[in-house]
């Protein structure tokens, strides 16, 4: 007689490990210390309505001399009066969301060029995609449109898409958020 072996599963005994999103947070001793010594920096989350993968922190107290000597770009810095520093797509956010205290690491500039340049290029190649689509539409309306005089139709084809560069200027500090200090009021998970 034969031994009966039990049967193993199909897929390995082993279920694979959560794929890991964000990086996880520093713990409160560790901000504060970074923070004494000037390596972070604290202030308020605002994240663009029209863009969530861009938000911007305000620093809410003027910078340290020490993180001043440390990130040269800070010095100077007014609070109300400087440009914000701009956090750059969802994984630099780390769950962060509007108004709440953040702790920031500065990213060097060139590290903070390279992410924006490619977050942008995401979002124009996204933008280039939907003005394609309403064009594509506009033309189908015309073609079904009947007894337009063409005075009317070269007027409508005439008119310009908005394009999808804004103007925006490339933003002077760039950012990573490394820990939620008071979150939210207002947050509901």
């Amino acid at each position: 007689m034969r031994a009966v072996t039990p049967a193993k599963p199909l897929h390995g005994s082993q279920s694979p490990a959560p794929r890991k999103v964000f990086a996880e947070h520093y713990p409160p001793k560790k901000v504060t210390a970074l923070m004494d010594a000037g390596l972070l920096v604290r202030g308020v989350m605002r994240i663009n309505p029209k863009n969530p993968t861009d938000a911007y922190v305000s620093l809410d107290e003027s910078p340290s001399p020490l993180a001043q000597r440390k990130n040269p770009e800070l010095q100077g810095y007014v609070v109300g009066n400087s440009s914000d520093i701009y956090i750059c797509g969802k994984d630099s956010r780390n769950r962060a969301i509007n108004n709440d205290v953040v702790a920031v690491k500065l990213l060097t500039r060139k590290a903070g060029r390279q992410l924006y340049k490619a977050n942008r290029m995401g979002y124009d190649k996204r933008m280039d995609k939907i003005t394609a689509q309403r064009r594509a539409r506009l033309d189908r309306m015309a073609d079904n449109v009947k007894n337009v005089n063409a005075e009317a139709a070269s007027d409508d084809a005439a008119e310009p898409q908005t394009s999808n560069d804004s103007g925006a200027r490339m933003p002077e500090l760039f950012g990573v958020v490394v820990a939620i200090i008071t979150p939210n009021a207002d947050r509901v998970f």
